[in-house]
């Protein structure tokens, strides 16, 4: 068995506990305290209880990655932080995502990870292409990535947030989800912990001292017009594949800036509209 085909047996395991997760995330809105703390113990234990424990470990804690690459996460209590730490995806999505990545991803590809996050598709990259670059603005997220690919020759992590252009800006951070950070808060119906200034730049300024991508995946929260702004140059004349998060409709994001995203890819002449919207 390749290596391929053993990511993508252990993604055939981590679909029944996306949505044993999704089933549990259904139970916690609309209740008193007490009552959903009682219904995620009746009807989804299996993940609750090993929830509890990885929420309140007061330590670092250190996890396999698609049952390969070890990792250290800090005890921030983060539901991203959480969810790699049971070792699964949050969601159907993102399973989805991830097999299309595995599949698709070649030896001489270049790995643009825009919105890295804790960096599972950082991680996933680097087993399939040749050189991976990931941009992860919150500082001690990025930290974290930092030291688990420490010595690591075929990324480089930049600690900074992707734009129009070359500067500084207000992100502000998701309270118990790093995931959800953004620039724009009035569009997530989220709480969020506090705004810090984080260090900006376009990919068109990027790529004139390192090298063009082959493959991007754009994940960061409605900056997605924004960033194709900054990377017209880039897109005009490299024609890298894109995967992108789009939300037709959604419970958190308004999907104006995806919309304004996709018809920028659109807009592209030598990208065509059947790429731009094909669903994994």
């Amino acid at each position: 068995m390749n290596k391929r085909e053993e990511i993508l047996k252990a993604l055939e395991s981590l679909e029944e506990e996306a949505i044993r997760f999704e089933s549990y995330e259904r139970y916690r809105k609309g209740l008193n305290t007490l009552r959903r703390v009682l219904l995620r113990l009746i009807k989804t234990p299996r993940i609750y209880l090993p929830y509890l424990k990885v929420k309140f470990w007061p330590f670092k804690r250190r996890v396999k990655i698609l049952n390969r690459r070890v990792i250290t996460l800090p005890h921030y209590r983060d539901a991203d932080i959480v969810a790699l730490a049971l070792g699964f995806l949050i969601s159907e999505y993102e399973i989805r995502t991830t097999k299309f990545l595995v599949k698709n991803l070649k030896e001489d590809d270049i790995f643009y990870d825009c919105g890295a996050n804790y960096g599972f598709y950082t991680y996933l990259a680097l087993e399939f292409c040749k050189e991976v670059h990931s941009f992860e603005p919150i500082p001690w997220v990025c930290e974290n990535l930092k030291y688990n690919l420490k010595g690591e020759g075929k990324v480089k992590i930049n600690c900074l947030a992707l734009d129009r252009e070359r500067g500084e800006k207000y992100l502000y951070v998701g309270k118990f989800l790093s995931g959800i950070s953004t620039f724009f808060p009035k569009t997530i119906n989220l709480s969020f912990g506090k705004r810090i200034k984080v260090k900006t730049i376009s990919l068109d300024e990027y790529i004139k001292e390192n090298s063009p991508p082959t493959f991007i995946k754009l994940d960061v929260e409605g900056a997605e017009p924004l960033v194709l702004n900054g990377a017209m140059k880039l897109l005009t004349n490299y024609s890298p594949k894109i995967i992108m998060e789009i939300w037709e409709e959604s419970p958190i994001t308004k999907p104006d800036n995806h919309k304004k995203a996709v018809d920028i890819l659109k807009s592209i002449s030598r990208l065509t509209p059947q790429l731009v919207e094909e669903k994994v």
